[in-house]
């Protein structure tokens, strides 16, 4: 949402801007569908279409699209034959949408941006293409209203765009009409259980990321705000009290890095039975052996709940230094939100 952010405050600031949006990516590309970059009319840029070539006739348009005020579509072929003075060689294609922001298209940004900062979901829809000359215009869908509209997009292609979790573009078959359609969401919340060594790496890699980012401790030396990023938050206190207390649902993610085995069963106690999307554990094979055992035999989880626990945390990728296990942890975290699975070779790290 920065990108939407800068285009409201430029716009305000006087600045006349164009936002270039990655609306479909085919084959073999540089960025995919929902990237974008934004530029004034100083020359600032934001964001990227991709680099390179694509980035250079991107951003030609979006110049252009500056000077005249008229929105544009623009499609690039990344299929030449490679030569010494070839084009893109990618072998897929680009198609980028270039938008003046006027008013009306201000207004759906400033929707947006007031939904995601108080955790509502909805849609910004862009029509791309039209039998009339409404070309370029963006609208706000709230989330609940995307059953009741009757106009175009219809309600079954706002349903598509939240199935499939990315960016998509519809067509009309009878007016020919195509919009692109984001959903907007509030960043997943991502809880870390323990501010050592460990916590401090994932919480600066997550912050990064889009995550909103919680870290809790039981010692206060160790969930003190200022060892962390200003976009988290940190809170000492009963861990089993913070993790049972922490909203659990479908775009949670839970991250048990404490300092022992203990704290960290106490914290799991306190979010097995919950929704989370993903609970990842640090430890060696020995300690999660151990701690399923126990968890299991006491009757604190079921063999179902347990399969959901991911340990050893983290993709293999040869990590040894707490940076590089940071980055193996968060790269987990990434494949867990966008793909819905963490089905790589896990690490092998010693509690």
């Amino acid at each position: 949402m920065d990108i939407y952010r800068k285009a409201v405050e430029l716009a305000e600031g006087g600045h006349r801007i164009a936002l270039g949006t990655v609306i479909s990516a085919l084959g073999s590309t540089p960025q995919k569908a929902g990237s974008k970059a934004l530029i004034d009319d100083d020359g600032g840029l934001w964001g990227t279409l991709g680099g390179g070539m694509v980035e250079a006739k991107g951003l030609q348009q979006l110049a252009n699209t500056v000077q005249s005020a008229a929105p544009h579509l623009l499609e690039i072929d990344l299929d030449e034959s490679y030569s010494r003075d070839a084009g893109p060689i990618c072998g897929g294609v680009m198609r980028i949408f270039a938008n003046p922001a006027d008013n009306a298209n201000l207004q759906a940004y400033r929707a947006a941006l007031l939904a995601f900062e108080r955790r509502e979901s909805g849609f910004l829809v862009t029509l791309v293409k039209g039998p009339e000359g409404d070309i370029g215009t963006v609208r706000w869908i709230p989330e609940s209203d995307s059953a009741n509209g009757a106009q175009f997009p219809s309600s079954e292609s706002l349903a598509r765009a939240l199935d499939s979790n990315k960016p998509i573009c519809v067509t009309d078959e009878d007016t020919g009409a195509e919009a692109y359609i984001e959903r907007v969401a509030a960043p997943p919340r991502l809880l870390v259980v323990g501010g050592g060594h460990v916590g401090q790496a994932v919480v600066q890699q997550a912050a990064h990321l889009g995550f909103e980012v919680t870290l809790v401790d039981d010692r206060e030396e160790f969930a003190q705000p200022s060892q962390f990023p200003d976009a988290a938050k940190a809170v000492h206190g009963n861990l089993g009290e913070l993790v049972a207390a922490f909203p659990q649902d479908g775009e949670t993610f839970i991250v048990l890095v404490s300092r022992g085995h203990r704290p960290d069963a106490e914290a799991l106690e306190n979010c097995i039975h919950g929704a989370a999307k993903y609970i990842g554990m640090i430890g060696s094979k020995r300690k999660v052996r151990a701690l399923k055992k126990h968890f299991l035999e006491d009757g604190l989880a079921t063999e179902d709940e347990w399969s959901r626990i991911v340990a050893p945390i983290g993709f293999d990728v040869g990590a040894v230094t707490v940076p590089e296990i940071g980055v193996a942890i968060a790269a987990q975290l990434i494949a867990a939100r966008r793909l819905g699975r963490t089905d790589s070779l896990s690490m092998n790290l010693n509690a």
